[in-house]
């Protein structure tokens, strides 16, 4: 007996010497036991056994050992004893889990990545479809003189318009909507939607709101936060249907590089956390497992896409933020949201009114690559009043642009063939005609608006499908100089 393992169970050598492990009161006696009694009727060695312990001194309260066991024999052959030894491999076995959970990571990040790219592609495509229809229906809708036909326009209306939501959420899983960040009062936003909430969700819920004064300003997009924050309050409410307390509350976390050394979508810096704790049914650890999953849903059919936390994830990672969720079943949830901080000074929005947003005959250049897209938006523009000049792509707007033919304004997708997509056209028209105003259009896909989907300051842009209303105000506001054009640079 070494001193070593004498330290290990608690005795001296002395006090080892003729005892059993059972006497000696070793937590894996019975294995032990067992190993030696093998190898003395048997007389085979025993290489390389692993076992495992319970051990208090340790975080996770367990020790493992790489044991062997082998027949001691003297010079004639004959068995006299057996020698054991036992080798500490808990050091070895945690780094090999961590690994293993970093692997297993890594592993459900690509498929998540490839899922993303998937979905992305799909709302791009089915945007462009959702533009034609709405667009061909507002055509439709101008001309009809049968009053019958009103109801079934509206109806076809309705359905499109319901898909496009369901692109949206798309959009938002895939992290390819486009946002507007900019400095927001997270604490005043807040208090605000509590407002909203006591009156909208049921009397027996208490909400409560906790925002310390000194709380940072956030980098964020405020209207897609207050959807995340609505979703993730309604889950809530789903989860207490005999009442319960619902607690919205936000403070400042700094994150050193030890906080984010296994969170990769966190870098280190400072963050505005918003917390989000209900005393509902909870969830098991299979639901947490998948909870972020796209169309999975814990609820009855017809009361959930199964989109809302996938939706609040990509928003929140395309934010360079990041979402935790703790869940105990019986006790209640724990949803923590992290936003970056904001290091410039609070903004206020601007909300451009036109009372009548109808061109006159100002010249628009329209470039879109889809033939069916392009062709409703040039029918739109001309119903609103504008003159229209037609690419199908940025090298083919290109000479139109360096030409003598007058152009008021540039409106373009985003994404487009060919090596100019629609921020390189952009800036090469600016070049060209210093003061043009452009307006972008965009059906979310991958790359489309810039580093990680963010819009640049003082774009003008218009979400695919867009309709004649909506559009007639983005190009009214570009004509009318209420923003100024995208930077040269």
């Amino acid at each position: 007996i070494n001193a070593r393992l004498a330290v290990q169970n608690g005795h001296t050598v002395q006090e080892h010497i003729g005892r059993t492990p059972h006497e000696l009161r070793v937590p894996i006696a019975d294995d032990i036991e067992k190993m030696f009694r093998y190898v003395v009727k048997t007389g085979q060695p025993i290489e390389n056994m692993e076992l495992t312990g319970p051990d208090r001194d340790l975080p996770n309260g367990v020790r493992h050992w790489l044991n062997s066991y082998h027949p001691a024999c003297d010079s004639g052959g004959k068995m006299i004893g057996v020698v054991a030894s036992a080798l500490d491999i808990t050091s070895l076995k945690e780094a090999e889990t961590e690994k293993n959970a970093l692997v297993d990571q890594l592993h459900q990040s690509q498929k998540t990545e490839a899922l993303c790219r998937l979905t992305g592609g799909v709302a791009h495509d089915f945007n462009n479809m959702l533009g034609v229809i709405l667009g061909t229906l507002e055509f439709v809708a101008e001309r009809n003189t049968d009053a019958s036909l009103t109801p079934l326009i509206q109806r076809i209306r309705g359905a499109a318009e319901r898909a496009g939501d369901l692109v949206q959420r798309l959009s938002a899983f895939a992290r390819q909507q486009p946002l507007n960040p900019r400095a927001v009062n997270v604490a005043e936003l807040i208090q605000n939607l509590v407002r909203l909430l006591s009156r909208s969700i049921e009397a027996q819920i208490d909400i409560r709101c906790i925002t310390p004064e000194e709380l940072w300003l956030a980098e964020v997009d405020p209207s897609q936060l207050e959807a995340a924050i609505l979703n993730l309050a309604i889950n809530a409410r789903d989860a207490m249907p005999q009442g319960g307390k619902l607690t919205i509350e936000a403070s400042n976390v700094p994150m050193a590089e030890d906080d984010v050394a296994f969170q990769p979508d966190l870098a280190v810096g400072d963050y505005v956390m918003i917390v989000l704790s209900d005393t509902g049914t909870g969830m098991s650890k299979d639901t947490i497992a998948k909870a972020f999953e796209p169309f999975f849903t814990t609820k009855d059919v017809g009361r959930g896409s199964g989109l809302g936390l996938s939706m609040v994830q990509g928003f929140i990672k395309q934010s360079r933020g990041h979402i935790q969720v703790y869940s105990e079943l019986g006790v209640g949830t724990v949803m923590k949201l992290y936003v970056p901080r904001a290091h410039s000074a609070q903004t206020e929005e601007r909300e451009v009114v036109v009372e009548k947003p109808v061109g006159h005959a100002e010249v628009v250049l329209v470039v879109e690559d889809d033939d069916m897209v392009r062709e409703t938006a040039v029918e739109l523009l001309q119903i609103l009043g504008y003159q229209t000049l037609v690419a199908r792509s940025g090298v083919e707007a290109l000479p139109i642009l360096e030409s003598q033919q007058h152009i008021d304004v540039l409106f373009t997708d985003i994404v487009m063939p060919g090596g100019i997509d629609g921020a390189v056209l952009a800036k090469k028209a600016i070049q060209m005609r210093p003061g043009l105003p452009v307006v972008f259009a965009s059906g979310y896909t991958d790359n489309a608006l810039g580093h990680q989907g963010q819009l640049p300051a003082n774009t003008i842009f218009v979400q695919k499908p867009y309709r004649g209303g909506g559009l007639a105000k983005k190009i009214r506001t570009a004509l009318d100089g209420a923003l100024q054009p995208p930077p040269n640079s």
